[in-house]
């Protein structure tokens, strides 16, 4: 079993996620390595700094134009849009096999879903006439002929055109294609495809190994209850199954952070291809930088690991009421090296055109070098480059340690 101390963990977990050594090249090519890398971007539709994915993107290749991204959707198609994620067309295969399940189990959500699949197929028949005569067609193209409304306590219930839409995308039966003006369009899932499209049936096993192996390969290190958290119901091949066969063939290997004590319920699990014999992370290209990451990172996404690799108490405060939010709406953290060190809460104001910074808040061990400070204020400029605006105002209060961030 190999043992990691805390800092080796935290620099092989940055390093897997492409946020130290040499940066991808901040073009087409450099936007595909990281999505082949996280295996997924996060799509949200807060724009307050501007879309997530895109600060994502970022992060690991500083300025770049987001045209290149725009191109590998919707004319190249490297990229597809699938449910609230863009994802590498590679990875078709093992969607695939998801929709053909989808909705998998016996629990009261797909059995909700199967209802009103069942209940609305006028609606679905509709939909998909309309789009084999006129697609691609967004949402508002298409009459709610429902016989049985979607019910939910979020803003989806009664939006039954919304939620076939949305189901009809998680069978394989109709995608996103392009978008106009923010507002998506659908239309048959295989039409738009290029010709060189994977249409690999895999096996169910296959299935469970890419997806056990895809988040490995992007984590770095994990535990076995992150990965557990993950493992869809869908797949009836045991997680642990998996992971032996994936020890078995020096894929990744059992793990100890520090000194603590290894729970045979909860082991972590380290990609090798990131570790050297020793456990200790390989020093070749892994020269870390200091960066700011979007709320929905992937290195961060997940809270309980966040915090036990960093150290790091993460909530996202968006739903929070103003009055209870502890460090603001859009809150990024500093990623300085293998650590988190602070966090900022930032917005454009698009009538001046500027970056606003409203408030900058420091771990109580964050360093206070002016290096640390140069390299912070570089990565806001950085931001400030890539998102075109004329000026960056720091409006609130600044951490002592790092007056000179304004200066």
């Amino acid at each position: 079993m190999l043992t990691l101390s805390p800092a080796e963990a935290r620099s092989l977990a940055v390093r897997a996620q492409l946020l130290s050594g040499s940066r991808p090249p901040a073009n087409a090519e450099g936007i595909m390595t990281v999505a082949r890398r996280l295996g997924r971007l996060q799509l949200d539709p807060t724009n307050i700094v501007t879309r997530s994915h895109l600060l994502v993107l970022w992060s690991r290749l500083g300025s770049y134009d987001p045209e290149n991204l725009e191109r590998l959707l919707w004319r190249e198609r490297r990229l597809l849009e699938h449910r609230a994620f863009i994802v590498p067309i590679e990875e078709l295969p093992v969607y695939r096999w998801f929709m053909r399940r989808f909705p998998a189990g016996d629990s009261a959500w797909p059995r909700r879903v199967r209802r009103f699949l069942e209940s609305n197929a006028p609606l679905r028949r509709h939909i998909l006439t309309r789009l084999r005569r006129h697609g691609p067609l967004p949402s508002r193209a298409f009459e709610d002929v429902a016989d049985a409304s979607w019910r939910s306590r979020g803003w989806t219930s009664g939006r039954n055109v919304g939620q076939m839409l949305e189901f009809l995308s998680a069978r394989g039966e109709v995608r996103v294609t392009g978008r106009e003006g923010g507002e998506r369009l659908w239309d048959l899932a295989d039409r738009s495809l290029p010709r060189w499209t994977p249409h690999d049936r895999l096996s169910e096993r296959e299935v469970a190994r890419r997806v056990v192996e895809r988040s490995l390969r992007a984590h770095g290190v994990v535990s076995r209850r992150y990965l557990g958290k993950r493992y869809s119901r869908a797949l009836t091949v045991p997680l642990d199954t998996i992971l032996a066969d994936l020890v078995k063939r020096s894929v990744i290997a059992p793990a100890r952070l520090g000194e603590e004590r290894v729970s045979p319920k909860n082991p972590w699990y380290v990609y090798l291809e990131y570790a050297a014999p020793t456990g200790r992370s390989s020093g070749a290209d892994s020269k870390p930088w200091t960066t700011l990451l979007s709320p929905f990172d992937n290195l961060i996404h997940d809270r309980e690991r966040t915090a036990q690799l960093f150290d790091f108490d993460f909530r996202l405060e968006i739903y929070v009421p103003r009055a209870r939010r502890r460090h603001g709406y859009f809150v990024m953290p500093i990623l300085h090296e293998d650590r988190l060190i602070g966090r900022m809460d930032p917005e454009v104001d698009r009538t001046r055109n500027v970056l606003v910074i409203n408030a900058v808040s420091a771990e109580p061990d964050a360093p206070a070098t002016r290096m640390v400070v140069t390299a912070i204020k570089g990565a806001v400029e950085d931001l400030a480059t890539f998102l075109g605006v004329g000026g960056i105002e720091f409006s609130g209060r600044l951490p002592g340690r790092w007056a000179r961030l304004s200066s």
